[in-house]
């Protein structure tokens, strides 16, 4: 999928900034439809707490449910290129 988010994706898998290797995977509110892409930094409940991570892919349908809504995209609209994503998912693999 593209790194711009399709009309059908409702839902995205996010990688946390201390955590790259396991993703987690959430459901997009209404109003962050359109607004976030692939490399977005987010923030998204894990546990009890509030932590932040980027968005890496887009999903059709989840692979389970029920899920948790991302919270809120970055206050500075952060986002990382995507070709600098695609480096970090190899480093991540390539180091584990």
């Amino acid at each position: 999928m593209s790194a711009q988010m399709t009309k059908s994706a409702s839902y995205v898998k996010v990688a946390l900034e201390d955590s790259v290797q396991k993703l987690l995977e959430y459901r997009l509110k209404d109003e962050h439809m359109g607004v976030v892409e692939i490399g977005s930094l987010v923030e998204v409940p894990v546990g009890r707490a509030a932590r932040q991570g980027f968005i890496v892919e887009f999903l059709k349908s989840p692979t389970f449910s029920p899920l948790k809504e991302v919270m809120t995209p970055a206050a500075n609209n952060l986002v990382v290129p995507p070709d600098l994503m695609e480096l970090s998912r190899w480093v991540s693999e390539y180091h584990t």
